[in-house]
């Protein structure tokens, strides 16, 4: 394992760039069908209850007898996914989405609160604090708002014994809040003169606290421990059981006698700080938050349902009915196919299209890779050729008859691509989480906040491309003002 010491950097103010009107359009992926409460973003425990954030609502169950209820919009949710869920010291419930603002729900009203956004942390006081793009805190008994600082994307957030807190996320490295200063740990180490970047510091999806105050670190592509000023990378990726299956951390928690659980895909991992084992799912199911309870077992939120594990065996918990089969459009290219994504109760996405005529018809990219990689955003050229913007593996151009990958080692600024377009010369432009490419056939070029980016974040959620600062797209003649793709 590598050590890391991080040097630090006190935030007393976070500084906000104005963004300019002038942008682009990429091509939204629309749901034609999402409701699947299986898909479950987060969950949280309460006595014998375990709440789940969904995509298509709330779904609470009891782990006694198995039964379960199902909350929406028709009874009080303003939104239908749900991304996040927290349980204050008085029982209530707060669950955070994409936008529409938080939901708080007491067992009987549901209240929406406009004001606040993203995931919920409750601290030792029982204040809530919210985690968006800004950070607020707000004491429902004293009904004080305070809202301290401005932040990027935030996937992880925690209170530690110190009853400090700590978040991370899209280019957002690990930060610390003590009540009134903000601490950056650099993602830099070693003296002024031997610097080298611990990987995928910016790239932190979990975050979990042990007995010694010691922070463990989930992100893309590794394991990380943090304690004192001090990082540990554990090269996990380097791990494999007698299957040969790699080790992975997208997502980690503690138990009460400190062993670490962490995953992705279908299988958990145990840590007890010298070995690892390796325990699979029964079903592939693909990780997506562990949580550990009071009780010793390991509950494991999935895209396909709801699982415990108390070190020997697995239960189940499952919704029937709608949600099994989505399907999801990506684009109309040219000659007015549609071209879909279908997910199945195996998460593994498929690209297909109708013909024009409502006859499905798989493309033949040429390998097998395309079934498993997930698709985020299209785009159609003018040649109608369709580009494909994927989660970590780069795009995918199909013409028709030809299919080819481009990544990184192409010229790709990053392997996530959230956002494509085209502008009217042909150039195709790719937003990613550390900047925008471009391509014109031939060439490749990469665009960052040096070049006048408001944020290296190519897209906004939505499927747009990033809005530049100091330079217009109109000025400059890279995208015209009323381009769609």
């Amino acid at each position: 394992m590598k050590k890391y010491l991080l040097c630090v950097t006190h935030i007393i103010l976070f500084v906000v760039c104005s963004i300019n009107n002038d942008f682009a359009y990429g091509y939204q992926i629309i749901p034609t069908s999402y409701i699947d409460y299986n898909e479950i973003n987060d969950i949280t425990f309460e006595a014998d209850f375990v709440w789940c954030a969904c995509n298509g609502g709330v779904v609470k169950w009891n782990v006694k007898d198995g039964s379960h209820e199902i909350y929406t919009t028709k009874d009080g949710l303003t939104y239908k996914n749900v991304w996040s869920v927290a349980v204050d010291h008085n029982g209530v419930k707060w669950f955070g989405g994409r936008s529409d603002g938080v939901v708080s729900f007491d067992g009987t009203k549901w209240t929406n609160h406009h004001n606040f956004s993203g995931r919920t942390v409750v601290d030792h006081n029982n204040v809530k604090w919210f985690f968006g793009h800004s950070m607020t805190s707000y004491d429902d008994e004293s009904g004080k708002v305070h809202s301290p600082g401005r932040l990027g994307s935030v996937f992880a957030a925690v209170e530690d014994l110190n009853h400090v807190l700590w978040f991370a996320g899209y280019s957002l490295p690990l930060t610390s809040y003590d009540g009134t200063t903000f601490t950056y740990h650099s993602q830099y180490q070693g003296s002024s003169t031997d610097w080298e970047q611990v990987p995928d510091w910016e790239w932190i999806l979990d975050i979990a606290v042990d007995s010694s105050n010691t922070k463990w670190l989930a992100s893309f592509n590794g394991l990380y421990s943090f304690h004192e000023g001090l990082v540990t990378e554990y090269n996990v990726r380097d791990i494999k059981n007698a299957d040969g299956v790699e080790a992975n951390a997208t997502t980690i928690d503690i138990d009460a006698n400190d062993m670490k659980w962490f995953g992705s895909s279908d299988y958990l991992w145990s840590f007890d700080g010298e070995s690892y084992r390796s325990f699979q799912l029964p079903e592939p199911a693909g990780i997506r938050k562990i949580r550990c309870r009071d009780d010793g077992t390991v509950w494991v939120a999935t895209q396909t349902g709801l699982y415990s594990f108390d070190g020997d065996s697995w239960e189940r918990y499952y919704v029937d009915g709608p949600g099994k089969f989505r399907r999801w459009l990506l684009t109309i290219d040219h000659t007015d196919i549609h071209w879909y994504i279908h997910t199945g109760a195996v998460p593994r996405f498929d690209i297909y299209h109708d013909n024009g005529r409502g006859a499905r018809q798989t493309p033949n990219f040429g390998d097998q890779r395309s079934s498993y990689y997930n698709f985020l955003c299209t785009a159609v050229d003018t040649y109608n050729t369709k580009w494909f913007g994927t989660d970590w593996f780069g795009v995918l151009r199909y013409d028709g008859e030809n299919a080819e990958w481009f990544t990184t080692k192409d010229g790709l600024v990053d392997k996530t691509v959230v956002c494509v377009a085209s502008d009217d010369n042909g150039k195709m432009w790719f937003g990613t989480n550390r900047g925008v490419s471009s391509f014109d056939g031939t060439d490749w070029g990469t665009h960052t906040e040096e070049d006048g980016l408001v944020s290296n974040l190519g897209g906004d959620g939505d499927g747009y491309l990033i809005r530049w600062g100091r330079i217009s797209l109109r000025n400059i003649g890279m995208l015209g003002p009323d381009v769609r793709v």
